[in-house]
């Protein structure tokens, strides 16, 4: 069971829909109450009666799922439409302040996670969860329950029921096609090129593409730009959300985007951002002052910049104790394998999926004596995301999971710690290997 305090959460009320909604739709203000719907919430020992609900569906990364709101005070619908909309079909313009629960359903009807506020605190869940979603001609119907905490430290739960219309995935329009004739607009007509019309640089030269470097806090230690891989890692000296929280405004200030939602707890965060043909997945962890950052970068410039070097941070040397680089487990039909024992990596791509990857490792490693880090472990499966940690004594394995289209169905990175990959004597594990 995960779970997280922060103070932005949405709530909602008991309220009905008229007709299906569309980008383009006329706003309808709705004032009779449809569907019906009970529920409790305990936050810290302290309860709390639901009275109000809603559903709608919303994106999660690149999936329609949907969320049921109870509350105990009632919402305006119409700001929930038009929210879902500023979103862009995601929830994530939707902020309320009053005691509720949120829980987001997967496309199995299974509750996905969960998100309760009351009393200026929160509580996020994912994996303990029970309950089950049905939806049939509009309208959902189901239950959700969650009970985490003990009497000395306040026991924190929800228990909840609904039958309701359901608010439809918002429609976003597409950019209008150019009619016939219309002739393409040009930036200038001007013979002589400026500093604007400078031919955008390449892969290797780096040109207007975001520098690694620019994603590095002020706080930042023990930097390793790993260039062959294209993954960046450094330390901060906050905790798990306040270095997420930093890094979210960090990017932002870069013009840098969210893909998806964000997915924090407090011993694990994933954030995904873009930036024009960039892209960023970054896993944030704690560690025994503050935490660790790994982004798995895509089309960033690695160009070294005068200003703000990163100081050079020695890879640890590793023992003979951990798993061989060259025999490392990976799938069957694998593809583009490259084994580091020197950066201590491991990545490929394969057909799997992300639960199917899971249990791969969960079974190879188990045979190899590594246990699994359970309160580390966040698998999304309808997103094909997740990170899985196994520990052996001081060292560690992280297997991060993340979606490979269009080649794969998954790529996998095996990031290892301490001596938890190393090289054979007589092999060339510090090689990268061929693409199989």
């Amino acid at each position: 069971m995960r779970r997280h305090f922060c103070s932005l959460l949405l709530a909602a009320s008991v309220c009905g829909i008229s007709s299906p909604l569309v980008a383009q739709e006329p706003e309808k203000k709705v004032t009779a109450p449809v569907g019906k719907s009970e529920g409790t919430l305990v936050m810290r020992g302290k309860p709390y009666k639901l009275e109000h609900a809603v559903a709608y569906e919303s994106k999660v990364f690149d999936d329609n799922l949907i969320s049921v709101t109870l509350s105990e005070k009632p919402l305006q619908i119409d700001k929930i439409k038009s929210s879902l909309r500023e979103g862009k079909g995601t929830d994530d313009k939707i902020f309320m302040f009053h005691p509720h629960v949120k829980v987001t359903f997967g496309k199995d009807g299974k509750p996905m996670f969960s998100n309760s506020y009351a009393d200026n605190g929160s509580l996020s869940v994912s994996g303990s969860l029970k309950g089950e979603l049905k939806a049939k001609d509009g309208r959902v119907i189901g239950t959700a329950s969650m009970k985490t905490g003990d009497d000395e430290k306040g026991v924190s739960s929800f228990d909840i029921k609904f039958d309701l219309e359901l608010i439809p995935a918002v429609v976003v329009p597409a950019d209008p096609k150019p009619e016939p004739g219309d002739k393409p607009k040009t930036k200038s007509t001007s013979k002589s090129k400026g500093k604007d019309d400078a031919p955008k640089g390449d892969a290797k030269s780096g040109g207007d593409r975001p520098n690694v470097q620019d994603l590095l806090l002020k706080d930042a230690t023990d930097v390793q730009l790993k260039k062959l891989v294209e993954q960046l890692n450094f330390k901060s000296s906050t905790d798990v959300k306040a270095t997420a929280e930093a890094l979210s405004k960090h990017l932002e200030e870069q013009k840098w985007t969210k893909s998806g939602s964000d997915l924090i707890t407090p011993k694990s965060a994933i954030l995904k951002r873009d930036n024009g043909a960039a892209s960023l997945t970054i896993f944030v962890k704690p560690a025994d002052t503050g935490s660790t950052v790994s982004m798995m970068t895509k089309g960033l410039s690695w160009e070294e910049k005068k200003a703000a070097k990163p100081e050079p941070v020695e890879e640890e040397t590793v023992s003979a104790k951990g798993v061989s680089a060259s025999k490392f487990p990976v799938p069957d039909k694998a593809t583009e394998v490259e084994r580091n024992a020197d950066i201590q990596m491991v990545i490929f791509r394969s057909q799997l999926g992300a639960k199917e990857l899971a249990d791969f490792y969960r079974a190879k490693l188990k045979a190899l004596g590594w246990k699994e880090d359970k309160d580390e472990t966040l698998l999304i499966e309808e997103a094909g995301t997740g990170a899985l940690v196994f520990t052996k004594g001081k060292d560690a394995l992280r297997v991060l999971i993340q979606p490979g289209k269009p080649k794969s169905a998954s790529r996998v990175v095996i990031q290892g710690e301490g001596s938890a990959l190393t090289a054979d004597a007589d092999s060339e594990d510090t090689k990268p290997a061929k693409k199989e």
